[in-house]
Order: C-alpha cells, then sequence, then structure tokens
C-alpha cells in the first residue's frame, strides 16, 4: 500500500468517528482541463450521510446534476462557493436553509487535497428559536399595542357618562341646599369624591397610554430647560411644601419633549409628596456620565457604550426596598389614599418612557431616610450631549 493510500485511509478513519458531517468533494474538468464543469462526492463520514439524505452508494455522483438534497435553486449557489473556495485557496463560510432537507446549517467549505472539504454545523434548533422568539416578540407588542388602545379608548369613553355623575352631584347639592340632612349631605359628599377620584383615575390612564399610543418625532431636548418648566408647573407645591430644589447642569439629548417633561414632573412630584414630618424637603437633581465599569452602569460586558445618569433625590420617607419592584407597576401602591393621594400610575409612567428612550429607571431608598430614583438612557443613540464638568 502506498503512503498516499495509507494517508487516505487514515484520514477516512479519523473522520469517520466525528459526530459533525464532513463532506468531501473533488471537481470535475472539461475535456480540455481548462474548466471546471461540476464537483463530484468523493466522501462523505456517516454524519454527513445522515445529515444530506445519501447513501454510501451513492458517492461518486455528480452536485449538480445527481444531488436529490439540494433543490434545482441550490445547487448552482452551492457550485459557486465550492469554485470560490477551491480556486480562491480560501475557507468560505455561509448560512443557508435546505428546503429538502428541511435543515437551516452554517457550511464551511475549505480546500482540501485537491478539492473541497465541507464541514455542516446544524443551526436548526437555534433557527427555529429564534424564529419562535420573533413571532412572540410581534405578538407581545401586538397585543401591547392593542391594550394600549383599548386603555386609550375605554378610557376617554368613560370620561362622558362621569362628567355627567359629577355634573348631576354638584346640581343636586346645590339646588338642595339646606333640605339635607346631615348623613345626605355626607353622602352626596362621598359621591362627589368618588367621581373626582375616578376622574383621576381615567386621566392617568390616558396618560400612561398615550406613551406608547401618541408618540412624537424625537426632537432636541434641553433638560436644563425642562426642568425648569417642570419645576413652574410645580410651583405652588413646591411652596406649599416649603422645599428646596437643587438641579445640577444637564444634558441635551434627542427626545420626546412632552414624555420627558412627564417622566420628570413625575419624580419630582413624587419626592414632594412623600415628604419627611416636619423635616424640609430636600430635591437634588444630578447628571453624570457612566462609564463601563462604574457600578451604577447597567451592562457589564466588555465594550459597552456609555450611559447618561440623571438621578432624582429626596430626604423624604423613602421605602424598604422589597418594594422597588412593585412601585413601577400599574395601580400599585405603598400607601393607602387616606395618607396619600394618587392613583398608583405615575412611576408606571415613568419606567414606559424610560423604555421608549432605550434606557431604564431604577430606584434606591431605606425607609425614613429618602429615595434616589436613577434614570439611565444610552449615549450614543439618543446624542446626548452631556456637559462639562
Amino acid at each position: 500500500m502506498s503512503t498516499t493510500d495509507l494517508d487516505e485511509a487514515f484520514f477516512r478513519e479519523l473522520f469517520e468517528w466525528l459526530p459533525q458531517p464532513y463532506v468531501w468533494l473533488r471537481p470535475v474538468w472539461n475535456e480540455s482541463a481548462t474548466e471546471i464543469t461540476d464537483f463530484i462526492y468523493v466522501y462523505s463520514n456517516e454524519a454527513g450521510l445522515e445529515y444530506l439524505h445519501l447513501q454510501r452508494a451513492q458517492l461518486g455522483t455528480l452536485l449538480l446534476s445527481q444531488t436529490p438534497s439540494l433543490t434545482e435553486e441550490l445547487r448552482p449557489k452551492v457550485f459557486a462557493e465550492l469554485l470560490r473556495a477551491l480556486q480562491g485557496n480560501e475557507t468560505v463560510c455561509v448560512d443557508m436553509f435546505n428546503p429538502v432537507i428541511n435543515r437551516y446549517a452554517r457550511v464551511f467549505r475549505l480546500p482540501f487535497r485537491g478539492g473541497v472539504m465541507s464541514t455542516i454545523q446544524d443551526k436548526t434548533d437555534e433557527q427555529r428559536a429564534i424564529q419562535e422568539l420573533r413571532e412572540r416578540t410581534r405578538q407581545l407588542e401586538q397585543s401591547n399595542g392593542d391594550l394600549e388602545e383599548f386603555a386609550y379608548a375605554a378610557s376617554h369613553d368613560l370620561q362622558e357618562p362621569l362628567r355627567k355623575i359629577t355634573t348631576f352631584s354638584d346640581r343636586l347639592s346645590s339646588e338642595l341646599t339646606g333640605q339635607l340632612t346631615p348623613m345626605q349631605e355626607g353622602l352626596l359628599g362621598r359621591l362627589h369624591s368618588s367621581a373626582m377620584r375616578m376622574k383621576g383615575l381615567i386621566d392617568d390612564l390616558l396618560a400612561y397610554s398615550r406613551v406608547g399610543t401618541r408618540k412624537e418625532p424625537f426632537q432636541t431636548v434641553n433638560l436644563d430647560t425642562l426642568l425648569q418648566d417642570v419645576l413652574q408647573d410645580l410651583e405652588g407645591a413646591v411652596q406649599e411644601a416649603r422645599a428646596q430644589v437643587r438641579v445640577g447642569p444637564l444634558a441635551t439629548l434627542q427626545g420626546d419633549p412632552r414624555q420627558l417633561q412627564q417622566l420628570f414632573q413625575n419624580l419630582l412630584g413624587n419626592a414632594l409628596k412623600y415628604r419627611n414630618g416636619d423635616v424640609q424637603p430636600l430635591i437634588e437633581v444630578s447628571g453624570r456620565r457612566l462609564k463601563s465599569g462604574d457600578e451604577l452602569h447597567p451592562d457589564d460586558s466588555p465594550g459597552a457604550g456609555d450611559w447618561y445618569l440623571v438621578e432624582v433625590r429626596d430626604n423624604g420617607i423613602g421605602f424598604d426596598m422589597q418594594y422597588a419592584a412593585k412601585i413601577f407597576q400599574v395601580f400599585q401602591r405603598l400607601h393607602g389614599r387616606a395618607e396619600y393621594e394618587g392613583s398608583g400610575v405615575g412611576l408606571a409612567i415613568v419606567q414606559k418612557v424610560a423604555a421608549r428612550h432605550g434606557g431604564y429607571v431604577r430606584a434606591q431608598s431605606e425607609p425614613g431616610k429618602g429615595a434616589a430614583f436613577r434614570l439611565l438612557l444610552p449615549i450614543e443613540s439618543l446624542s446626548i450631549e452631556v456637559p462639562a464638568t
């Protein structure tokens, strides 16, 4: 037996036991040996035969005319890949789907002993998992969209009957002035209070649904200017609480100004609402760049992009961190209505606005020691210009 035969026998035995499909093809030349016209199957290990649905007796068949596991559309594509690997003396990597065997694969074609060795990595399970994930994501987005549309329509349709309830109860109270017993006056007062609370819930539900349904194109937003507008809107509440509000230099970014104003109004409004007894409220708003490796950076992976952190910190009543996730859920409250007014939608809106801008909102707190709400926004995608410090 020649050395070449021994080498080939060793090679065949080696590849035969490998679990990954390997298929070896050699070129077929025209009569004048000037052009490659086809490729012929020389060898395949057992895994390759099984993957391609070939019998060992079919080795020696031609790629372009005699391969049952390749469609008419795939054969010239595979031929071109083999030709490129052989003539370019390079490894060719391609992803392909073969409808005949209903499999996805990543195929590496590399020059080998005057021909081309193809090694096949089956990607069927991976691709189907990706497709299933995409479909579930699409269904979830559609479901969320439908829910937002329903919430908007339902809350909008509830406005008119609620308006009539408040109008008629006010008229009834006015027309019967002096004729009602204390109990009757109390019942009318409770009716009016319930109607106004319902109006607040509907308004908040509308605001929450509009984050998803009424999106404005992003534009340049100066957060310093935006915070001044928010503080102007909250001027009465700030004066009533005798609060001190400090706002540091903030960035300029691309965003939805109306939604961002709602976000900061909710955060500052919460800081004013949940103040700590007789202690003068102190609210501090600051911003800074977060680089990879910063303990507050949302992504620990190497090469992660920079983020911009806006922190709203107060010295209010705070909360237990076991409820940190709950406070961002719709209609979830940590305190009863008798203690603090509100519907429990404000922080859910904050989270939704942050997500629409590709960001996150996180909370850190301790009972009796205030709270810090941290808005993290991606610098690159929002073109954030961080002021020099």
